[in-house]
């Protein structure tokens, strides 16, 4: 008798332009007259984990991605500007993988939480921007989440 793997695939993408959310550094709210968005979570993915960002006195922005409750096995790997930084294994000792400040224009975390019966990848990318003085302003103008679950199913 032949087995049959069926593997179901649900994709969900949200591009998410912000219109220029604007912060100052430290979190004050930005004085430009563009819509205000201060450091801190940007998405939850719920039974994924959360992204947050943050913008020093510098301009430097960073970004970190947590783990959710209860803490399953993910392997998460981050790239800024198109380079592997890093990539760790999040679990019970570890639930954050983050980026030292910087001066980024785009920080991405890949996502792979894999148990039974089925699999969820999650790509969280944020872009930054530093407006010019006179502000100044650490700005988000777009970050983006995908996500993609893999049923390992096997019927017969």
């Amino acid at each position: 008798m032949a087995r049959q793997i069926r593997r179901a695939a649900v994709i969900v993408t949200l591009l998410v332009p912000v219109g220029l959310f604007v912060t100052n550094a430290g979190g004050t709210p930005g004085t430009s007259g563009l819509s205000t968005l201060r450091p801190g979570t940007l998405a939850t993915i719920p039974g994924v984990g959360r992204l947050i960002w943050t913008c020093d006195a510098q301009r430097r922005v960073a970004a970190t991605f947590t783990a959710g409750r209860p803490v399953v096995t993910q392997r998460v790997t981050l790239t800024g500007d198109g380079r592997r930084l890093s990539s760790t294994t999040l679990g019970a000792k570890t639930d954050r993988l983050g980026s030292r400040p910087g001066h980024w224009k785009d920080l991405t975390f890949r996502v792979t939480q894999t148990s039974e019966p089925g699999s969820v990848v999650a790509t969280l990318t944020v872009h930054f921007r530093v407006l010019s003085a006179p502000t100044r302003q650490c700005v988000v103008p777009m970050f983006s989440v995908a996500v993609r679950t893999r049923s390992h199913a096997v019927g017969g």
